[in-house]
């Protein structure tokens, strides 16, 4: 029972780590399998550039936009 407790924890601390976690084992002829994955909340980049000279002198035209993605 122990070890399975630690089985548990190391997949947690794997889970926290790298935002998936895998956890598998028998139960008499039956194969158990259960995954879990976490991503966290993304920011869309807007257009910082009217065109491809300000792109070119590195000129914000709209710094921080994030309402254009296209």
């Amino acid at each position: 029972m122990f070890s399975v407790v630690i089985k548990i924890m190391e997949k947690l601390i794997c889970f926290l780590d790298k935002g998936w976690s895998k956890l598998s084992g028998t139960a008499g002829p039956v194969s158990l399998t259960a995954g879990a994955a976490y991503a966290p909340k993304q920011q869309a980049i807007g257009k910082w550039y009217d065109n491809g000279a300000s792109a070119a002198r590195g000129v914000y035209d709209h710094p921080g936009a994030k309402s254009d993605n296209l």
